[in-house]
C-alpha cells in the first residue's frame, strides 16, 4: 500500500530534536507512536500541506491512501481551503490523525465526513462524549502517545521492536516513598498543584515537585528542578510509589514512562474511562485514586506491602509491552486504511 502522509511541520524543539526528527527519522512526542506504526503499514511518503495544496488532487491520485495530521497547518481544518478541496476530489481511503486529547477539541461532523478513518489519541470508552454523529464515531481507531524513552523510527521499522530492559524499577532499592516531577501551567495547574501540596504536607520522603511554565506562580517549597532523562529515571527507579497525574489529557507521557520502567504507578482514576489499544486494568497493572485522602491512604497502604507493589509493577510492564507495540499497531493502521476502521478494531483487545 502506497500512503501519503500530510505531516506536522517540524518547527519546534531543540536543534538536536529537529535533527533527529528530520534527518535521523526518529519519532517522538504526540505523533511518535502513530508515525512509527504508519511507517510499517505501507510505503509511506510524507508531504507538507502546502505541497498538496499547490499540486491539487492530481498528486493524491497516485496513492492508495492518504493520512492527514490534525496539526499539518496552523489553521487546520479550513474546510473551504485547497487542502479539503483536494481531499474531497479523490475516492481513495482518507484518514485523519487527531492529536488533541479532549472531547471538546474534536472537529464538527462536516470535517470528519471527508474522512474514512479517525485515528484518535487515547479515546474515551464512552464515544458519546464526542459530539459526533454515529457515522463518525464509528470511524474512530485508537492510537496514543510515544514513550519518550523508546527510540522509535519512521525509517528503520525493524528498530521499533522493543526488547527487555537490563534492569527494572522493581529490582531497585528504594530511597523515596513517593515521587512526581512535572510541569504546571494552564489546564495542568490546579490538580497537580493540589496533589503535590498534599504530598509535601505529609511525612513522606518525597522526590520531585512542580516545574512552572512561564506566567505560572508556584510556592518555592512546591517547586521541583528539571533534570536530565538519566537522573529523572534513576529517581523513578528509587521511588516506591510513583504518581501519574493528568496533563493535557488523562493519559500522559509519564504513564508510559512508568509502565516501561516497571515502576509501581499510582494514577488518577480518569484513565480507566479511556479505551486504549490494549487495556490497562486497575489494581492489576496500576492503582488509582480519586480524592487526595484516597491518594494518601493508598500510598501508606502500598508502602507497607512491597509484595503487592512488585506484582502490580510487573503486571504494568507486561501491559506496556502489549500497549506500546509498534508492529501490532502497524497492522491495525494498515487494516483501517485497507479495509476500514472496524477491521482495525477487530484486531484490538477489548473492542
Amino acid at each position: 500500500m502506497k500512503i501519503l502522509y500530510i505531516e506536522r511541520p517540524i518547527k519546534r524543539g531543540s536543534l538536536l530534536r529537529r535533527f533527529n526528527l528530520s534527518v535521523r527519522k526518529l519519532s517522538d512526542g504526540q505523533h511518535g507512536f502513530f508515525d512509527a506504526a504508519l511507517s510499517g503499514a505501507g510505503t509511506v511518503e510524507t508531504a507538507h500541506a502546502s505541497e498538496v495544496m499547490s499540486a491539487g488532487s492530481q498528486r493524491l491520485r497516485s496513492y492508495d491512501a492518504v493520512v492527514v495530521s490534525s496539526k499539518c497547518t496552523k489553521d487546520f481544518p479550513d474546510e473551504s481551503g485547497d487542502l479539503f478541496a483536494a481531499l474531497k476530489a479523490v475516492s481513495i481511503p482518507k484518514a485523519i490523525f487527531m492529536t488533541q486529547a479532549h472531547p471538546d477539541q474534536m472537529y464538527p461532523d462536516t470535517i470528519f465526513d471527508v474522512f474514512d478513518v479517525i485515528f484518535k489519541r487515547e479515546p474515551y470508552a464512552d464515544l458519546e462524549r464526542y459530539n459526533l454523529a454515529l457515522r463518525n464515531r464509528d470511524k474512530i481507531v485508537p492510537t496514543h502517545l510515544a514513550n519518550p524513552f523508546a527510540r522509535l523510527s519512521t525509517h528503520r521499522f525493524a528498530n521499533n521492536r522493543e526488547g527487555a530492559l537490563r534492569k527494572y524499577a522493581w529490582q531497585s532499592r528504594k530511597r523515596f516513598d513517593v515521587g512526581f516531577l512535572g510541569s504546571v501551567g494552564g489546564m495542568k495547574f490546579d490538580r497537580r498543584h493540589d496533589v503535590w501540596k498534599r504530598i509535601v504536607s505529609e511525612d513522606f520522603v518525597a522526590f520531585g515537585g512542580l516545574t512552572p511554565k512561564p506566567g505560572t506562580n508556584v510556592a518555592p517549597h512546591l517547586t521541583g528542578t528539571k533534570v536530565g532523562k538519566p537522573e529523572y529515571m534513576s529517581r523513578v527507579y528509587e521511588t516506591a510509589v510513583n504518581l501519574a497525574l493528568s496533563g493535557h489529557g488523562p493519559f500522559t507521557f509519564r504513564h508510559l514512562e512508568l509502565l516501561w520502567a516497571g515502576a509501581f504507578m499510582l494514577s488518577e482514576r480518569e484513565i480507566v474511562e479511556q479505551r486504549l489499544r490494549a487495556p490497562l486494568v486497575e489494581d492489576r497493572d496500576f492503582v488509582a485514586f480519586d480524592t487526595l485522602d484516597e491518594m494518601v491512604d493508598k500510598i501508606r497502604y502500598y508502602l507497607d506491602r512491597p509484595a503487592d507493589r512488585l506484582r502490580i509493577a510487573q503486571n504494568g510492564r507486561a501491559a506496556y509491552e502489549r500497549l506500546h507495540n509498534v508492529p501490532a499497531h502497524a497492522k491495525e493502521v494498515h487494516a483501517a486504511l485497507a479495509q476500514g476502521p472496524k477491521a482495525a478494531r477487530d484486531l484490538i483487545e477489548g473492542w
